[in-house]
């Protein structure tokens, strides 16, 4: 489906709502830009040296899509599995 929206291209708009009663008051100015998703990042890697019985460091290798906006990967949310079918 082509949308019109240009990759990379930052788009501000602004929005409000209408029921029964009316239309609301127009929203803040909002940006966004259509861009692709990041790259998947590599597998964490254990960095044996800094774990110990109740911890375990890790490292990843920085994310080489760097393309804004878009590209920059500024988190990651790691789960650990307990082995006990119980909740992460």
């Amino acid at each position: 489906m082509d949308s019109g929206l240009i990759l990379g291209k930052i788009y501000r708009f602004k929005v409000r709502s209408h029921n029964e009663k009316g239309y609301s008051e127009f929203s803040p100015v909002v940006s966004a830009a259509y861009a692709d998703h990041p790259d998947q990042p590599t597998p964490p890697s254990k960095i044996l040296y800094l774990s110990t019985k109740t911890s375990i460091a890790l490292e990843w290798p920085l994310n080489t899509n760097r393309h804004l906006p878009g590209g920059a990967v500024t988190g990651y949310k790691l789960y650990v599995d307990d082995g006990l079918n119980g909740d992460f």
